[in-house]
């Protein structure tokens, strides 16, 4: 029970309670005891892999935005659009991409911490749109230290799309196993770059 639940002066119905529960369902994993791997730290067969779009000059999270949450570490307050939502869980792995102008490629990684859950549309089209909340195990500043690039991803996953398109696509399983490969070479390459404010590695690459 939270401060402001605690300090409820009004009588407490059944309604305001469903309410609650509602609100609160999408935080509930499948597995309570499951422990996801993290992006970097091996591949795990029980989590998907989906890709987010992020092209800051039709974003709501501006490059200014992303760049604060950065260097500040306000990784808990991230959450992001998922358009194949219907295959994603609590749980599986994410990786953050940086399409459009200028420096592009993969901008952080890390885990879903929701359940997907409709929210407000971020475009301000009114579409129905379903978002995740992310925890992110590594993320950094594309203006600053180097990337995976979406050319070296084109290069090497042919088949999937790595500059647009709709966000939170499902990646096949084939081509996640070669993105963790990739991942993992990346971050034991530029580890020296982890400096925690132009680049965070928030959890342990094993």
């Amino acid at each position: 029970m939270d401060e402001m639940q605690f300090r409820r002066t009004e009588v407490l119905t059944v309604d305001m309670v469903h309410d609650m529960m509602d609100a609160a369902r999408h935080l509930q994993p499948d597995d309570l005891h499951y422990k996801p791997t993290y992006p970097g730290e091996g591949f795990d067969e029980k989590q998907r892999t989906f890709i987010l779009m992020w092209n800051p000059d039709i974003s709501s999270v501006s490059l200014e935005d992303h760049c604060f949450g950065v260097e500040y570490n306000l990784t808990e307050y991230f959450n992001w659009s998922v358009w194949d939502y219907n295959k994603a869980r609590c749980g599986d792995r994410f990786f953050l991409v940086r399409v459009g102008k200028g420096n592009t490629g993969i901008v952080m990684s890390g885990v879903f911490d929701s359940q997907p859950y409709e929210g407000e549309d971020w475009s301000s089209k009114g579409r129905s749109v379903y978002y995740m909340d992310m925890l992110p195990n590594v993320i950094l500043d594309p203006e600053e230290v180097p990337m995976l690039t979406t050319e070296a991803l084109q290069e090497a996953m042919p088949s999937f799309d790595w500059t647009g398109g709709h966000s939170g696509r499902l990646l096949g399983n084939e081509d996640a196993i070669k993105l963790e490969t990739l991942w993992q070479r990346f971050l034991a390459e530029h580890s020296k770059d982890a400096d925690g404010i132009t680049m965070s590695m928030i959890h342990t690459i094993r």
